[in-house]
């Protein structure tokens, strides 16, 4: 017996910086910066947001002598991962991307307007936050990009000592369970510690250990900036940059040497080593909204 009533198919929208948007994998070209418009089919009511802030970029390093510090992880953006929204069917949203932030500079925000109702924050616009920029690395100490909404906030660099002192990981910015999504982000990892004898080398840069808690099994390896001396100057290695809900965070520069880019969306650049190097860029924010519909 055939059962009456419209077929619902599955569809997949998502809004990407540099390619535009794309409906079931076809792409539209027209804009590919956005922000972008979007009117929900006429027999939706409700959405499936996978989307997340725009990374901060990595710290800076300073030419100090005999201690030269790396600098800080950008932080990841707030990330969700099919979170459900209510829409309005024939409702107008608006969707922005939030930019990644270059060296110093934080990550922007991704907002979806005009919607229902957003369980993450309760409003009419689901406003995901972009990850602050690392610290620059100095005798003082160089911070982490701190974490969105300051729920955790990635710590400041170890003081300069005879002995370097570790670094300091990433912190887990925002994990909620109750809307029945997955909702979060990491903090950079800081610097090392540089000695306060040129001669010692200085301690490698934070990574973050926790990144399972994100990411598959076939995760990226992190890897920390490594210190070093040249003998006259102790170099601290740079912090890992924090990883996105869908992105990996840029490794930390070595000794001398910028740290890398962030890749896939929303996380964190690498800190430089120490010796006044770059800190990487973060990554673009992103959205992806899952629905069904009657075609």
């Amino acid at each position: 017996m055939a059962l009456g009533g419209p077929v619902l198919k599955q569809h997949y929208v998502e809004f990407i910086i540099d390619t535009g948007v794309k409906l079931d994998g076809v792409v539209d070209a027209t804009s590919t910066s956005g922000p972008w418009t979007w009117v929900v089919p006429k027999d939706v009511a409700k959405i499936f947001v996978t989307g997340v802030g725009a990374g901060g970029g990595g710290g800076n390093s300073t030419l100090s002598t005999p201690s030269s510090r790396g600098g800080g992880g950008g932080a990841a953006g707030i990330g969700v991962v099919f979170l459900e929204c209510a829409v309005e069917p024939g409702k107008t949203l608006t969707v922005t991307l939030g930019a990644k932030g270059a060296a110093l500079s934080s990550g922007g925000d991704t907002t979806i307007t005009n919607i229902v109702l957003s369980p993450f924050d309760y409003t009419t616009t689901l406003d995901l936050k972009g990850g602050a920029n690392g610290g620059t690395g100095s005798n003082s100490g160089g911070a982490s990009g701190s974490a969105p909404y300051g729920i955790s906030n990635g710590t400041n660099a170890p003081s300069n000592a005879v002995t370097p002192i570790a670094a300091n990981e990433p912190a887990i910015t925002y994990v909620p369970d109750q809307y029945g999504a997955y909702i979060g982000g990491f903090s950079g990892a800081t610097s090392g510690g540089a000695s306060t004898v040129g001669s010692t080398a200085g301690a490698d840069g934070g990574v973050n250990r926790a990144t399972m808690y994100l990411h598959s099994t076939m995760m990226n390896a992190a890897t920390p900036g490594a210190g070093d001396s040249t003998g006259t100057v102790s170099r601290a290695g740079g912090g890992m940059g924090g990883y996105s809900v869908i992105g990996y965070g840029g490794n930390g520069g070595n000794a001398g040497s910028d740290g890398s880019d962030a890749t896939g969306y929303g996380a964190g650049g690498g800190g430089a080593g120490g010796g006044g190097a770059t800190g990487g860029s973060g990554s673009n924010g992103y959205v992806g909204i899952f629905y069904w519909s009657a075609d």
